[in-house]
């Protein structure tokens, strides 16, 4: 996520020295028509303290001051104060980005609109006012502003956009004002500090109710934007996208049973958190929802949940068990996977755990429930806790990689009726001894089920009849040996 947005604030136009003319040190591009100037980047960067006029002659003609142009006080790295002119409406996008020494700013009341990130990563950038005619807070607005602890939203403002407060560490509280009506996502991504939200009661669109220090969309029950004193009510049916990123000061959190749905990156970078519990009325686990929790050890997994989006689980380094209460429900969850990636990362969180549990204890010898007909792609992918693995004959079909890295099995039983094997079911299987292949028919294709370097370490036991033909293909006289199966 940090890629994505690092590369979204890359695209900012190159700054360009043609302007109109320069006066007294500003440079501006003129509309003859209007009679109105921009202040627009110039030749030799703004430094110290400036003053802004709110107006300007050239060539005899007065030109009346009204917008600060995009990018015009960019990169202005010993700027330390700007008066803005009462005469001035608009300020463009990255108006003063990256100025480093700017502390404080004061927008007159004329000012209507703001452009997109106009103090992004004006890191020293502690206090600012905004006048009550601004409307929108536009997307990245405030990002990386540091040193920002505290800001007004004027009731006037009826949009937040796009990450408009992203990485501000140092902000611990904000007032969402009545006449909000939209709000999108990311807004308060990497705020680490944030402690209190609260909606205005008189808004109609979004509330933070029962106190619970986030916003929630009164309509849908959807919880939006969290931080790390949220208490998620019991009334919210879903987590939304980068709810609660970056919220590095819990280590536990409360998912009511009425939840369904846990958005994209929903909890990402919660370094803190060492255990969370998703209920049984989960369905759905968006793409990177827990990615770099790095201190959590144990999830829970309701038995409800039917998709684990892509990495998902990624980068929890530290996780060591995954607990579950159905296992035929864990036979059957889609785990999300993307075929490019080189390191072959699924979104299993027993790819990190290695241990499952079921019902608080954990399994060691894994037999599939009796229920099962088919297994779905990394059902056990990494389960490296199982010592041995057995397939009942319900179970037809295996899916991709299911029991890759399982390297603690040193036993596998196949169920007689199976009549399909995807790709890499075994593979990194290491340990295996055994493998009982129960089907009386040769009816299936398990070429690639397993790792050549791995078989030649395992005694096949196939059905008598079967023996001799096994021994005469390949790869089946790979193996160490192919002995019947005892009666």
């Amino acid at each position: 996520m940090k890629q994505i947005l690092t590369l979204s604030l890359a695209i900012i136009p190159l700054l360009s020295w043609a302007y109109d003319t320069e006066v007294d040190g500003f440079a501006y591009n003129l509309n003859e028509k209007t009679k109105e100037a921009e202040v627009t980047y110039g030749w030799n960067n703004y430094v110290g303290d400036v003053v802004i006029p709110s107006s300007m002659t050239f060539e005899g003609i007065t030109y009346s001051v009204t917008s600060i142009g995009q990018c015009a006080f960019a990169y202005c790295d010993s700027l330390s104060s700007v008066a803005i002119p009462k005469s001035v409406t608009h300020i463009g996008d990255y108006a003063f980005k990256s100025c480093f020494k700017l502390t404080s700013l004061t927008i007159p009341d004329g000012v209507t609109s703001i452009g997109e990130g106009s103090f992004c990563n004006c890191c020293n950038l502690f206090s600012i006012s905004i006048p009550n005619s601004v409307t929108l807070i536009s997307s990245y607005l405030f990002c990386d502003c540091t040193s920002l602890s505290s800001i007004t939203i004027p009731d006037s403002v009826t949009s937040i956009g796009y990450g408009a407060f992203y990485g501000c560490k140092s902000l611990t509280s904000i007032f969402i004002p009545k006449n909000v009506a939209s709000i999108e996502n990311l807004i308060f991504y990497g705020c680490s500090n944030l402690s209190s939200i609260i909606v205005d009661p008189r808004n109609t669109i979004y509330d933070s109710r029962e106190g619970c220090n986030a916003i929630v969309e009164t309509s849908s029950n959807k919880l939006i934007a969290g931080c790390n004193y949220t208490k998620l009510p019991k009334s919210v049916t879903s987590i939304g996208d980068w709810a609660f990123a970056y919220c590095e000061g819990f280590s536990s959190l409360d998912i009511p049973d009425r939840v369904t749905s846990i958005g994209t990156a929903a909890f990402q970078g919660c370094t803190n958190l060492t255990h969370i519990t998703i209920p049984n009325s989960v369905s759905t686990i968006g793409p990177q929802a827990f990615s770099d929790c790095s201190s959590m050890e144990s999830i829970t997994i309701g038995k409800k949940v039917q998709f684990i989006d892509l990495y998902a689980f990624l980068n929890c380094t530290n996780l060591k068990a995954v607990n579950i209460k159905d296992l035929s429900a864990w036979c059957g969850i889609q785990f999300g996977f993307q075929s490019e990636d080189e390191l072959n990362r699924t979104s299993n969180p027993l790819s990190y755990a290695q241990h499952l549990y079921l019902n608080g204890e954990e399994i060691k010898d894994l037999v599939i429930p009796n229920d099962i007909s088919s297994i779905n792609d990394y059902a056990f992918y990494g389960g490296s806790g199982f010592t041995s693995i057995e397939i009942p004959n319900n179970v037809t079909k295996i899916g991709r990689h299911a029991f890759k890295g399982c390297s603690g099995a040193t036993e596998l039983t196949i169920s007689s009726n199976l009549e399909d094997l995807e790709w890499g079911v075994f593979f990194g299987c290491s340990r295996l001894k055994n493998v009982y292949c129960l089907p009386e028919k040769k009816t299936f294709i398990w070429t690639v089920a397993f790792d050549i370097s791995d078989i030649e370490h395992i005694i096949l036991y196939v059905p008598k009849d079967l023996v001799g033909i096994y021994m005469k293909e390949e790869p089946w006289n790979k193996f160490k040996e192919v002995k019947p199966v005892l009666p």
